[in-house]
């Protein structure tokens, strides 16, 4: 199903095309450039002299996706892979998600962030940590989605979830998460796959009103599941929410060793900055419960988020979340310490659909099956990932009112309900997305805005009645595909 912008995407196209010609864009300069090579290849007697061949622009090798992909499969099977992951092979699995985490709250890594979220900052520091890392979206649904199954699909209803695909492979799996988490992405996408699963109540006045907050019983059960584990290797996803319900959760609930905080922030993000340190305590102590227990250097220890935060800062953002794609809302933490391995940064731009498949190549668990994320394993478990470094690749965002691509640097956004709804980002010189570049790179524009057609991203509507509508439509289309199986038997 195309996307409803997919129009205005084609005569975007095909009005850059027209300026390029008319306006002497990229076309009428590169007629210049021969031109000038021609005149330069005559001699001082007047006689034209062979034109010299044309210079290539040089440009440092890079992998697709697709060869990328290649090159893993082969990797996988070389005695380097074989010695970088057979150590890794075994160790259990921690899934750590702190819910609406802005990435610029965290990274890069300073004094006061560490002063201010000490334990979050030591694990990005034993961590190799993506500082260029993007949720699907800027809504829990479709970026937990996007995180548990890596794929790129708005209201995906299939059995492919890392927890299963971890139990699968005789692991014991555990969930700990909040009933409006359940709610929003749904009851069997978090179930899947889970052996044990502990589901808190964050909500217990209204409905999708988190007003209690939950990290304290959050880490009590990820603790008391370490105790009553037994020797079984395991599988652990701890979900994180205070942060998402800043603006909702009533500070008596909260638990900190200061003391009880008596009043509440007076910002968005002074509320927001309580609710972080508030999980950072509490995660700290599930870490100081894990060394107890004699489980850090064979565990696997997952940071991940599947949306940001809008704050207010800017009058274009939604007070929250949803809807929008600017950095604050998708600009995420990713980040996988394996013991043993060094922290280290890492400027590679990666989506949070890679985490599936990394986790199952670094856990030694099997081949990931297909889907949209690439298995970023080399680069966390090799010192000097090689050629896997030159990846370069498109990653794709979708919201409600907006799609978006990041092709590293450049990052374009198109409007779902606008004419002329293109804007097009440096961000590694505009990280803000402050100065809007579409107007004077019309052939990055045209470029980008092919890869966002082509991916046919699914359309994001949150409407109830339009997620039945889908759901209705796919039942029926699955009936009707087992008729015609059965009239062909």
């Amino acid at each position: 199903m195309l996307p409803p912008g997919t129009p205005r995407i084609l005569l975007a196209i095909a009005v850059g095309t027209l300026c390029i010609h008319c306006n002497g864009g990229e076309m009428s300069s590169k007629a210049s450039a021969e031109g000038t090579g021609a005149s330069a290849g005559a001699d001082q007697s007047g006689v034209s002299a062979a034109p010299p061949p044309p210079v290539a622009e040089k440009r440092a090798a890079t992998l697709t996706a697709a060869q990328y992909a290649e090159r893993l499969e082969s990797w996988r099977s070389s005695e380097q892979a074989t010695r970088a992951l057979q150590r890794t092979a075994g160790y259990n699995i921690v899934l750590l998600v702190v819910d609406g985490l802005r990435a610029d709250l965290l990274l890069p890594l300073t004094d006061a962030g560490r002063a201010a979220y000490p334990h979050l900052s030591s694990l990005l520091d034993r961590s190799g940590r993506f500082i260029h890392a993007f949720s699907s979206a800027a809504g829990t649904d479709v970026g937990m989605t996007t995180l548990l199954t890596g794929r790129l699909r708005y209201l995906y209803r299939g059995r492919q979830t890392l927890a299963r695909a971890i139990r699968e492979a005789g692991v014991r799996t555990h969930g700990v998460y909040q009933t409006e988490v359940e709610r929003w992405l749904g009851v069997r996408m978090c179930r899947q796959g889970h052996r044990g699963r502990r589901v808190l109540v964050n909500d217990p006045i209204r409905q999708d009103y988190g007003s209690r907050a939950t990290s304290r019983q959050v880490t009590n059960a990820g603790i008391r599941f370490l105790r009553r584990r037994g020797k079984q290797r395991f599988f652990l996803w701890l979900h994180y929410f205070d942060v998402h319900e800043h603006h909702q959760i009533h500070v008596r609930t909260l638990s900190m060793p200061t003391g009880r905080v008596r009043k509440r922030p007076e910002t968005p993000r002074a509320r927001y900055e309580l609710m972080l340190r508030h999980v950072d305590h509490h995660l700290g102590r599930f870490m100081a419960a894990l060394q107890e227990a004699g489980l850090a250097e064979r565990t696997i220890i997952a940071l991940a988020a599947d949306h940001g935060e809008g704050l207010g800062e800017s009058p274009r953002l939604p007070a929250r979340h949803g809807e929008l794609l600017y950095q604050p809302l998708v600009h995420v933490p990713l980040a996988v310490h394996v013991p043993g391995v060094a922290g280290k940064a890492l400027a590679q731009p990666a989506s949070m659909a890679d985490l599936y498949p990394t986790l199952i190549d670094l856990a030694g668990i099997s081949t990931p099956k297909a889907g949209d994320g690439l298995s970023l394993a080399p680069f966390l478990a090799l010192d000097d990932p090689g050629v896997f470094k030159a990846l370069h690749r498109p990653i794709f965002l979708m919201e409600s009112h907006q799609q978006a691509v990041v092709h590293w640097p450049l990052k374009l956004i198109v409007w779902q309900q606008r004419k002329s709804g293109m804007e097009l980002y440096d961000l590694s010189k505009d990280p803000a997305e402050s100065k809007d570049l579409s107007a004077e790179r019309p052939g990055d524009v045209r470029r980008l805005a092919a890869m966002l057609e082509a991916r046919k991203l699914e359309r994001v509507d949150r409407r109830r009645s339009y997620i039945r509508k889908v759901l209705r439509e796919r039942r029926r289309a699955a009936r009707e595909k087992r008729r015609a199986a059965r009239k062909n038997r």
